[in-house]
């Protein structure tokens, strides 16, 4: 399933699955992200998946939730972005 193909990922990237960012927003996620560094989901997620994740976004699934990600990831880096 899913955490295989990211082990695989992993493994060909020479990364750990802490070190790794992965959002979901249903039970089909949830081993991914029990096993990764930093879990995500939507704010309309599975509750069950809403219940392991280290983060939940403000906006719903295709409602910009990626881009709310991405900015905190570069804000926490200190990466200034300008339109």
């Amino acid at each position: 399933g899913k955490l295989k193909i990211l082990k695989n990922i992993a493994e060909k990237k020479k990364l750990s699955l802490d070190e790794i960012a992965y959002m979901g927003d249903d039970i089909n996620d949830l081993k991914v992200l029990e096993s990764v560094g930093l879990a995500i989901t939507v704010s309309d997620g599975h509750e069950r998946v809403k219940n392991v994740c280290h983060y939940i976004t403000k906006t719903g699934g295709g409602e910009h939730a990626v881009r709310e990600i991405c900015e905190k990831i570069l804000e926490a880096k200190n990466i200034n972005i300008s339109f």
